[in-house]
């Protein structure tokens, strides 16, 4: 069983690295997954940039990939006239990356939405 977890981890291991490295040169990296869990698989991303080197502050900042996209004039900070959705949580993601997975509400389009609920209508128990 051992060598099954050290086979599975070393491809892991080395993209780590890869993205490490990019992050290091200055290559713009922004989070975001193309399967799974929306929300789940978002955050474990963020927590293995942590794990690859970066601070959670800059892991962070790999999810809002407005400058990258060219619209942080209007997108990608929270200030007056700033087109914003927003995650809520409980703790300090900026300190410790998995505090991400203790979401309390979800604002967009200037809606409170209970995460809770977005769950159930899904099918899904988190």
């Amino acid at each position: 069983m051992d060598c099954v977890r050290s086979a599975t981890r070393e491809p892991l291991m080395r993209a780590e690295r890869f993205v490490a490295a990019l992050h290091k040169d200055g290559v713009p990296i922004v989070a975001g997954t193309d399967g799974g869990v929306p929300g789940h698989t978002l955050h474990r991303e963020l927590e293995l940039y942590v794990e690859a080197g970066m601070t959670p502050l800059e892991a962070l900042a790999m999810a809002v990939p407005a400058r990258v996209m060219g619209v942080d004039q209007l997108k990608g900070q929270i200030a007056a006239g700033m087109i914003a959705d927003l995650v809520l949580v409980d703790g300090r993601p900026d300190e410790n990356i998995s505090a991400l997975r203790s979401v309390q509400a979800v604002v967009s389009n200037g809606h409170v939405l209970d995460p809770k609920a977005l769950w159930r209508a899904v099918g899904f128990v988190p």
